[in-house]
Order: C-alpha cells, then structure tokens, then sequence
C-alpha cells in the first residue's frame, strides 16, 4: 500500500467512525462535497497527499453545514441525507442505493416509463432526443410533486414542451447547487415536507419568515 493509500483510507475511516453513517452515504458525501467545484469526484483529485488536505480542507465545513441542517430541521440520514447532498452536486448513480436509483429505477417507475433506464452500460439519459413533455408523470411521480407543483417549478425555470430531459434535471440540480452557494434570490423548495426559501451557507430561512442561522463550522486539523 503506497503512503497515499494509506492516508486515503485512514481519513475515509475516522470521517465514516465519526459521523456514524454507512460506508455508502460516507463515500456519497465525500463525493459530493469534497472538489471546490462541486463537480464529479475523479481518481486523479486523490492521487497524492497534497490534493487530499486540499480536498478534506473543502470538504469538512461544507459538510458541517449538511450535518447543521439536517440536525436543524430534524432530518434523517437514511431518507433525507442524498436529496440533501443533490443541492451540492449532481444526483448519484452508482450502487443501489444511489439517490437516482431510488428515484427513477423501482419497477413501478420503469414500467411507465422506460427513458430512465441504463443503456447496457451503466450510463442514464443519454439520449438527447427525449423531450421533457412527454415524460411529466414519471417525473411528478419520481419527485413526488402534484401537477400544481410541477406547473410551478416548470415555469419558474423556464421550461417549455420542448425542452431536453437530460438538460431539464441537470439544470434542476444546478439550481439547487446554486441554491447551496450564496445567493440571495429567493427560490422555494421541498424538503423532507419544510419549504425553505434562500438556503445558504450561512442561514436558511423557512415560509414563515424565521431565519435559522447555521453558524460557523469550526474545522479541527488532523494533527
């Protein structure tokens, strides 16, 4: 085992001891919050010692903050932590337990509509073609919104009948990262059945005007 390795590991270890998560949502998070940004984890960000303080010195307030509000607003790992993590990066596909896999790969799902199954190779939406229209139902039913709902947050983003799936749910993640950032625009969403309105780094603020500031997040070096 090379010393990289080693430090990999052992970070992984005493990150996933001390929040007390499964080796699954502890590697979702690092996935998710550990590049500056935000984008997709690669081999090559954990490749040496250096890229690694970079990394955890990024990763480790973004995910006090998820830990704060989670905490805040009474949510649970298990349902709510890799929604949670979507407001920071792109949905997870890889392992069953993956975010999309719960929310578009159920049988029920896939019988009604098949778009949002893999090609054969482990890769989803890769057909450029498909319309967001003409897959509506699947979508309300992945995200559990009611037609009102949906007609909202369609209009809100500026969607129409001819829109690209694939370009639909990856802007819709978009906004919910740019939502994570620290933009003042107000934009409401659902979570876990709290409406939060200008969810921040700093502070959330809920449909009754109450702002619940989340603090600062003391990093603690592993020396």
């Amino acid at each position: 085992m090379s010393a990289v390795e080693f430090v990999r590991l052992l970070r992984f270890i005493r990150l996933w001891k001390k929040v007390g998560w499964t080796i699954e949502q502890t590697d979702a998070a690092i996935c998710a919050l550990y590049r500056a940004d935000l984008g997709p984890l690669d081999t090559s960000d954990i490749n040496d010692v250096t890229k690694l303080n970079a990394g955890f010195l990024t990763l480790l307030p973004r995910l006090g903050i998820v830990i704060r509000v989670m905490k805040t607003l009474n949510l649970t790992v298990k349902r709510d932590l890799l929604p949670l993590l979507a407001c920071y990066s792109e949905i997870g596909t890889h392992g069953n337990t993956a975010l999309y896999h719960q929310m578009f790969l159920n049988p029920a799902l896939l019988e009604q509509d098949a778009v949002f199954a893999d090609n054969g190779y482990g890769e989803f939406l890769t057909d450029t073609t498909k319309k967001l229209a003409a897959h509506v139902e699947a979508l309300r039913s992945a995200f559990n919104l009611s037609g009102d709902e949906y007609d909202r947050i369609v209009a809100a983003l500026g969607y129409d009948a001819g829109y690209v799936l694939v370009d639909a749910i990856k802007r819709a993640v978009e906004e919910a990262e740019r939502m994570s950032g620290l933009e003042a625009e107000e934009v409401t969403i659902n979570l876990a059945g709290s409406h939060i309105i200008g969810f921040n780094g700093q502070a959330i603020t809920v449909t009754d005007g109450k702002t619940l500031d989340l603090g600062k997040i003391p990093v603690r070096n592993e020396d």
